[in-house]
């Protein structure tokens, strides 16, 4: 017999559409069970890896802007979009290692 996997809402990625977020978020809550979208242990470490790389490629941009000795008032505005980015895949990554967790 094959083990139980509970699934779970991971806000944020869609499964169906296999990308972080749908393109039209109100297809995406008619296409994914009202918005939700149900994840097996293998997606959840699959999501967790991508959101990993997804992390160290934004960080290396932002370094690599923040090495600069002036920023252009785009550039400062592309740093702070990155930043929150950053920040937004390093949550989801907690989210998703707190449910493994527990």
């Amino acid at each position: 017999m094959g083990r139980a996997v509970s699934a779970v809402w991971i806000e944020g990625y869609c499964n169906a559409c296999q990308k972080d977020t749908c393109d039209d978020l109100a297809l995406a809550k008619s296409r994914h069970d009202k918005g939700k979208v149900n994840l097996v242990m293998a997606d959840r470490l699959a999501v967790i890896e991508a959101l990993e790389n997804q992390h160290r490629g934004l960080d290396a941009q932002i370094e690599v802007l923040m090495r600069r000795a002036y920023l252009t008032p785009i550039e400062q505005q592309t740093a702070r979009e990155l930043k929150k980015r950053k920040l937004n895949a390093k949550d989801r990554i907690a989210a998703l290692k707190r449910i493994l967790q527990g």
